[in-house]
């Protein structure tokens, strides 16, 4: 009868800490997927991109500065690498090594507050130093030209 009510017992002391655990790992955050990635300007402009570029380049998306632009500085590097940690560029096209070669961004109204022509301001002085060229498009632009131009300054 003891070792019954031991065994009981460690079973639900074992039931007990496996569901303690299973429901902590499973918490609930405040997280879920965003119908897209870009917005419907950005969309527009990606699909247009996509059908005038030739093979020998790839798009990319939403990319972060740190993610192709690396800080020369080594005495303030982190300093530097932590101000365009966050930030990001609409599209980014690189060669077929994976070279950047051009960046993109297609600015709507969102552009036009005073923190993001800060913003705009600063990105522009970071590609400006760092000899890679940054195009910007209005929305409403027409795109298809655009591009067109972005394109015979590849070449």
């Amino acid at each position: 009868l003891i070792l019954s009510l031991i065994f009981l017992g460690v079973v639900g002391l074992v039931s007990f800490i496996v569901k303690k655990l299973r429901s902590e790992s499973t918490a609930q955050f405040p997280y879920k997927i965003r119908p897209s990635i870009l917005n419907k300007s950005e969309f527009a402009f990606f699909l247009e991109l996509q059908r005038q570029l030739s093979n020998g380049y790839q798009i990319f998306s939403k990319i972060r500065l740190i993610d192709f632009l690396d800080v020369a500085d080594s005495v303030h590097y982190v300093s530097w690498r932590n101000k365009i940690w966050a930030k990001h560029v609409d599209f980014l096209i690189s060669d077929s090594y994976f070279k950047p070669v051009l960046a993109i961004e297609v600015n709507g109204g969102s552009h036009f507050a005073e923190k993001r022509i800060d913003r705009d301001r600063f990105i522009k002085d970071v590609f400006g130093s760092a000899g890679l060229h940054l195009e910007v498009i209005e929305v409403g632009a027409n795109f298809s030209q655009a591009i067109d131009k972005i394109i015979k300054s590849l070449k």
